[in-house]
């Protein structure tokens, strides 16, 4: 029996309502002196009945959020009673103050004192905004005498910079007043959540700060779709504000619970007749709880006996605590057989290693490094929540121009050759995929073996395609799905299926003829995707190339079956054997599912119609994917189909996969969203991160198809678009010059212009065609925290840092602005966006700090090309290397460090990284972008 946390009470009836009903319009209170910005303690209710506050905070390391405790001031508002009784509440209050200046740039700042709502009309962020907090290192007093205090009419704060907007023109300030990321992170992350927040329907408030997680009733809300509002359509007929995409995370992070598990016996899941929808919380019974109504079609479903039970005098269902489907937004079913393929129930998955051991192989130490380590990696393999032994089976194989597999079954392992690449089969299946736990000493045993018997390997040429067919073939033979890890080092130009041959296009990239350069050679390795796909195997490769390997060509096979590429240019085993290593592990042991079928349904009014993500679609409809893992993620775009008119909008995201254990599940991701007429409840509520991802994924895959021009044009048209009908519908009477901005979407003209400077669109000739592939690949299935830290670097300095014990730090903090105005030159500072790691450090930096860390007395004997911090037992050199230590374990990959000198021969690539400023020559720096984007809202409006 599962007991929720929070047992639903019987007041009220159980009708369909939004997760996330916009809050009623409040009247704005006056305060007579000016207030800090303070918001509610989240209200939920404890185990006795009653409202609880828990008000967390967040400290932000790279690409995360821990949460540590803090206080803030209370509220008497009364929490609402929503779907079955749960309480939460999620009004916030803050007061703000800022001032009107008359500047000589003719830039105008509002005053106003006193506190604001935040459900009442949006308050405007702007060019010309001052955080009160300030920036580091920069005053917080007015940087203009204060003249002509007003508060506009409506008793919102605005910030409303007024300025032309010509692309060349520069506004005599400083850039720090201008809307920017880091501080915006770092006073987000107070305004915290509950960690036992219902996710059943309770107010909307703005979008959580970006990595935060939620809770659905006492487990993680991370394999959910995200609350925010959905637009009626009716009134909204001049313009669409936005496109509306949801962010989908099916998988949770390691250290989350699982979502209940519900087994209904051979019956299986409960299903609309009509829609085949899942049982879920908006599922409204009728005649005492013998039907049901569909929320998605409206039809009216029997209930089978096995299901049945008596409603209360509310109207709810008697069992409704015992039945996790009622009240949770996320669940898993036990699949029936009808479920599974031919009827069969599955076996427990495999990870087969297919490993190159050709002369380059053996000549850059990727064979021995791999040997040498795998059977420690192997003992990560992932298992069930529950489970202290993965079940996962392991199977060895290696390559060159022919494919060998070994027997782990004997004692003493054997060898099997097989020739013949063009007509490919698999010589043993019983001793081929064992479990790790009854094979070791035969897998220890293999592993010593091949770098032996490979050593004098003169073999260049090698094979690719045959290796991922005979990979298939073994795990279609022993009836199981799973994954095939390809370590390949050489482009396949063995005569064989999916040879390639050698392009020489890089001078084609930042060209109009670039989308020629990006595509694959051919479509073979492209149908064997999609053969993959239908088994259920996913293929990740790791790549170690000398010169060009084709990964537009290869890359099919990873971006079609939900697999990675992995790639580690010219290896050299003292610098890259750690990053490699540290990938793997990462890779293998990360939580993951198998062949997996995803299905979207939403109710009449409005649908799915694009996909972004690592998947293959046969139809309009399902998503099929042979596995996904917790780093991945895709989104939908819904489109109005007719208009809503019901208050809500559901959503239901069913995803059929078989688990790590063998048993085949169905997982259940549902949302109820409120519908609106009001344009400023949707600005309020928008999700930043999600849009920002949909842009960048929608615009790598427009450059790969149609070219650098139409892309720009396309995505700088929808960013005007959307602050364009913001500044029509919500903010009217403000002055057509001065650009306003919504709360929620402030930083949006910062990451469109991060996104046409990021190297997978705008990178030219001085990057290889090889490498920007890898990158529009990486990004197709890029969960949206991944693609933040992508888009803008965090940049932290690290020259103040001291450490006795390596357990005082355990978060990284205090980023500051992606521009290089802000680097001192006597200082030093790391340089993360996910991808790679940048140590800089000014030519003024402290001749002691110099000595601590890397045993020299000044910046010039520095060996740069070493990109190596020695371990040396001081203070400050343990700093330094704890930080890095927690910035390399967050995201799915590690980052390969390059130490910058100021002013040496890295330091303009490493430019390119602060997105603030001007990277290139046909680039806009921030501040000349939303100049940019002001003119072209004007345009929109004109």
């Amino acid at each position: 029996m599962f007991s929720p946390p929070f047992p639903p009470t019987s007041e009220g009836r159980s009708v369909v309502q939004p997760t996330a009903p916009f809050p009623s319009q409040a009247s704005n209170a006056a305060y007579s002196e000016p207030q800090q910005t303070q918001f509610l303690k989240p209200l939920v209710e404890s185990s006795n009945g009653h409202a609880a506050a828990h008000a967390p905070t967040s400290h932000l390391p790279i690409g995360r959020l821990t949460h540590h405790g803090s206080s803030f001031h209370s509220s008497n508002l009364q929490p609402s009673t929503p779907l079955n009784g749960a309480v939460s509440s999620g009004t916030h209050f803050q007061a703000a103050q800022s001032s009107y200046v008359n500047a000589p740039n003719s830039l105008q700042f509002v005053q106003s004192q006193g506190p604001v709502i935040l459900n009442k009309p949006e308050s405007h962020a702007s060019v010309g905004q001052q955080s009160r907090a300030g920036f580091p290192s920069q005053p917080t007093n007015p940087i203009f005498n204060m003249v002509n205090a007003s508060q506009s009419s409506s008793g919102e704060n605005r910030h409303v910079p007024q300025f032309q907007g010509a692309p060349s023109f520069h506004p005599p300030i400083s850039r720090n007043i201008y809307p920017n990321f880091p501080n915006v992170m770092g006073g987000s992350g107070e305004m915290a959540h509950s960690q036992n927040a219902c996710s059943m329907p309770r107010d909307v408030g703005p979008q959580p700060p970006f990595g935060v997680q939620q809770t659905d009733s006492g487990f993680i809300q991370n394999p959910t779709v995200p609350p925010s509002g959905y637009p009626n359509p009716s009134p909204m007929q001049l313009r669409q504000p936005q496109p509306q995409p949801q962010r989908l995370d099916p998988n949770m992070m390691p250290s989350a619970r699982p979502p209940p598990l519900i087994d209904l016996g051979p019956g299986g899941p409960v299903r609309c007749q009509r829609c085949k929808a899942y049982m879920c919380p908006f599922m409204e019974f009728q005649d005492g709880g013998r039907r049901f109504r569909c929320p998605f079609c409206h039809a009216s479903t029997p209930v089978e006996d096995v299901y049945f039970a008596h409603l209360d005098h509310t109207g709810r269902r008697t069992d409704i605590d015992q039945r996790p489907e009622l009240f949770l937004g996320a669940y898993e079913f036990i699949a029936t057989k009808q479920y599974c393929k031919n009827g069969l129930t599955p076996k427990e998955p495999a990870f087969i290693f297919m490993i190159d051991v050709s002369y380059n192989a053996t000549q850059n130490g990727m064979l021995q490094v791999l040997c040498s380590n795998l059977d420690r990696i192997l003992e990560r393999l992932p298992k069930e929540f529950d489970s202290s032994v993965s079940v996962v089976h392991v199977g060895l194989a290696t390559f060159d121009q022919v494919v060998h597999f070994f027997d782990l079954s004997a004692p003493q392992p054997s060898m099997m050759v097989v020739g013949d690449v063009n007509d490919m089969f698999v010589p043993i299946v019983d001793g081929l995929l064992l479990p790790y736990s009854q094979a070791i000493q035969s897998i220890r045993a293999v592993l010593a073996e091949i770098p032996r018997l490979f050593a004098s390997s003169k073999v260049t040429e090698t094979i690719l395609g045959p290796v991922v067919q005979a990979g298939s073939d073994a795990l279609q033979c022993a009836d199981r799905v799973g994954k095939l890890l390809i370590f390949s080092t050489s482009l396949p130009t063995f005569e064989a299926p999916g040879k390639l041959k050698a392009r020489n296009d890089r001078n084609l990239l930042g060209s109009e003829k670039e989308k020629v350069a990006l595509m694959p050679q051919g479509e073979f390795y492209t149908k064997l995707g999609e053969q993959c796909v239908k088994a259920g195997v996913t293929v990740d490769l790791f790549l170690f190339p000398n010169s060009f390997v084709d990964v537009a060509s290869i890359a099919q096979l990873s971006a079609i079956t939900g697999g990675n590429v992995y790639k580690y240019q010219y290896f050299v085993v003292e610098k890259d054997a750690p990053r490699f290593l540290a990938d793997l592990s990462h890779d293998v042991s990360r939580q993951i599912a198998f062949d997996c079928m995803a299905r979207i349904r939403s109710s009449a009014g409005i649908r799915p119609v694009t996909f972004q993500g690592s998947f293959f679609m046969e139809n309009t409809t399902d998503l099929e994917m042979a596995s996904i893992d917790e780093d991945k993620s895709f989104f939908a775009e819904l489109k109005h189909d007719d208009k809503l008119s019901d208050q809500s909008a559901v959503i239901q995201c069913a995803i059929l996969f078989t688990s790590v254990s063998g048993q085949r599940r169905l997982r259940i991701l549902n949302l109820c969203l409120p519908v609106s007429s009001d344009y400023n409840q949707l600005y309020r509520v928008a999700d930043h991160g999600a849009l920002v991802s949909y842009f960048l994924k929608n615009a790598v895959q427009m450059n790969r198809e149609r070219g650098l021009k139409e892309m720009k044009e396309h995505i700088f048209q929808r960013c005007a678009q959307i602050l364009a009908a913001y500044r029509e519908k919500v903010s009217e009477s403000a002055p057509l010059g001065q650009l306003i901005l919504p709360e929620t979407l402030k930083l949006l003209p910062l990451f469109i212009n991060s996104i046409v400077k990021n190297d997978s669109i705008c990178g030219g000739s001085e990057m290889t065609v090889d490498d920007k592939v890898w990158m529009i690949e990486l990004i197709r299935g890029m969960r949206m925290d991944h693609t933040m830290l992508l888009l803008y670097p965090k940049i932290v300095p690290v020259d103040h840092l001291e450490l006795l014990d390596p357990s005082e730090i355990t978060s990284v903090v205090g980023s500051i602005r992606a521009s290089y105005e802000n680097l001192s030159h006597t200082k030093a500072y790391l340089i993360d966006n996910g991808i790679v790691l940048f140590l800089w450090i000014g030519l003024g930096i402290n001749e002691t700090w110099m000595n601590e860390i890397f045993g020299v007395n000044s910046v010039a004997m520095l060996d740069t090309e070493n990109a190596y911090i020695p371990e040396k037992d001081n203070t400050r050199s343990r700093g330094l290397r704890r930080v890095i230590e927690l910035v390399q374990q967050t995201g799915p990959r590690s980052r390969k460090l390059f130490i910058v000198r100021e002013k040496d021969a890295l330091e303009p690539w490493m430019k390119k990284f602060l997105v603030e400023d001007r990277t290139g020559p046909n680039a806009m720096s921030y501040v000349d972008f939303l100049c940019y984007i002001h003119r072209e809202i004007r345009n929109v409006l004109a």
